[in-house]
């Protein structure tokens, strides 16, 4: 808009200047074509009959929240408005365009009519992880609806880790990979470890005289003592470790073992034990693997299979249906069988055992695979 200026004589002195520049100015702002400019008594009387244009600085916050206009005197200088808020959105500064342009850089000596522009990235939240009197885990920053993985599990002296919690007390478990859409404290949950039962003792055969034992890692362990014992003997410890399984050779086949996992936890020069898991298990030979079987002629066929490991001898069964209707046909100590007097047209269903002869005993694996083969 510019500034127009209009000098006075002094005639009748100063009060007299005063009401013919308003006067004056009454008739200017009347005829004036320019509807933009603003001139007011008060410039008038401020400026000594000198008209100075003002002008107005626009704030668009690009979908936050308002923040009014600023006008002010052509020169005049502008602070920096209250920041203006956006959901899931930080606030960068006011810039000269909508993307791109130059930041604004507060006081603003305004010198023509403008509108700044908000800047927004988006919102990044933190979680705060506080791990109770446990060790330290880093707070983790991302942002408005990224995921974050579990942090390391913390430790504590005496306790187990549970998980973490919304609330120090109560709330719910926290589920990871976690959704993040606000700042957020995680709370570490612990036990002491004398009441920790270790979780997910699995006990199974390998074949005829080994097993294998597995659990579930324990918070806070330093490692795992596993003892064993039969029906007919007390538990004794075979293994100390750090690892979460271990397999146990020389075994007889057919007996049942018990497998007892107890976790410990060194604090110093002490050591604190939890409760104990038992696995049970009892050896037996392999299934037999990758059986096959192929027409010979039109009423027999054959049938083939991996040798297993400690195997006195097999059973073969037969049925002409998938699911039932076995029974014994043959028993063998090779490992191929042959199959005669088959009627024509029907389909055939077969699986094998191994068996382990054991004093007067046999102890019989687990069924192969099922084949069929239609004459």
């Amino acid at each position: 808009m510019g500034f127009i200026v209009f000098i006075l004589d002094n005639v009748g002195g100063h009060m007299n200047k005063k009401i013919i520049a308003v006067l004056f100015s009454a008739v200017l702002i009347a005829i004036s074509p320019f509807n933009s400019l603003q001139l007011t008594l008060a410039q008038a009387s401020n400026n000594n009959g000198i008209f100075i244009a003002s002008y107005t600085i626009i704030f668009d916050s690009e979908g936050g929240t308002t923040v009014d206009r600023q006008t002010v005197p052509n020169n005049a200088k502008i602070d920096e408005p209250l920041q203006p808020t956006k959901q899931d959105f930080d606030f960068e500064g006011w810039y000269s365009e909508p993307t791109g342009g130059y930041k604004i850089g507060f006081p603003y000596t305004v010198k023509s009519d403008m509108t700044f522009y908000a800047h927004w990235s988006v919102a990044k939240y933190t979680i705060t992880f506080n791990s109770q009197g446990g060790s330290l885990v880093d707070n983790k920053t991302v942002k408005n609806n990224e995921t974050i993985n579990a942090p390391l599990v913390p430790t504590k002296s005496g306790y187990s880790f549970v998980a973490w919690f919304n609330e120090i007390k109560g709330g719910y478990r926290i589920a990871f990979p976690y959704y993040v859409t606000r700042d957020e404290t995680f709370y570490a949950r612990w036990i002491s470890f004398k009441t920790v039962i270790p979780e997910g003792v699995k006990a199974k055969s390998n074949n005829y005289n080994t097993c294998s034992v597995s659990w579930n890692a324990v918070n806070g362990a330093s490692g795992y003592k596993i003892y064993r014992a039969t029906s007919s003997t007390s538990y004794k410890l075979i293994k100390t470790t750090t690892a979460t399984q271990l397999t146990d050779t020389k075994l007889t086949t057919g007996t049942t073992y018990l497998y007892k996992v107890i976790a410990y936890q060194t604090v110093g020069k002490s050591t604190i034990y939890s409760k104990d898991s038992v696995g049970v298990v009892k050896p037996i030979p392999s299934a037999p693997a990758s059986l096959n079987v192929k027409k010979l002629t039109s009423t027999s066929s054959k049938l083939t299979w991996n040798k297993v490991s400690g195997a006195s001898g097999y059973t073969i069964s037969r049925s002409t249906s998938s699911n039932k209707g076995f029974s014994v046909v043959g028993n063998v100590k090779t490992i191929s069988y042959t199959q005669k007097r088959l009627s024509k047209g029907k389909t055939y269903y077969y699986k094998v055992q191994a068996y382990r002869t054991v004093g007067k005993k046999k102890v019989y694996s687990d069924y192969s695979t099922l084949v069929s083969i239609k004459m």
